[in-house]
């Protein structure tokens, strides 16, 4: 169970992670559900608390996802496997992708697939 005051921790160790130049223009893609504490915390508190907007799914699916990042200009986004893996990545224009971050958890991040993710999408982040 989250306390108080671990959503508070949990919520004033992110508010340095936006830099004021972005206050309002961060848009964040959130995958359901919102119950662990990065999901409250990282995901929905963090981008209201810098003005943000949070774009919610309901669940995975990487055309989807892929469709949310370019559609709604997100700005910050997991790194999934499937992201990096699958050929549908190379299915889309993604040269109009907006993501200034990305972010992996729940895992290790195994040096290989950082190295696939860099190859393939490192020219496309600001």
């Amino acid at each position: 169970m989250l306390s108080h005051g671990n959503l508070v921790s949990s919520l004033c160790s992110s508010m340095f992670a936006v830099g004021p130049e972005l206050v309002g223009q961060v848009v964040t893609l959130g995958l359901m559900p919102f119950f662990h504490i990065y999901g409250i915390t990282g995901i929905c508190c963090a981008t209201l608390r810098h003005k943000g907007t949070v774009v919610v799914m309901d669940g995975f699916d990487l055309r989807a996802f892929l469709g949310a990042v370019l559609t709604h200009r997100v700005t910050f986004a997991p790194v999934m496997l499937a992201i990096v893996k699958s050929p549908v990545a190379n299915e889309l224009n993604l040269s109009c992708v907006a993501l200034r971050s990305v972010m992996t958890a729940a895992a290790p991040l195994a040096p290989d697939l950082l190295a696939a993710f860099e190859r393939k999408f490192s020219p496309l982040l600001r």
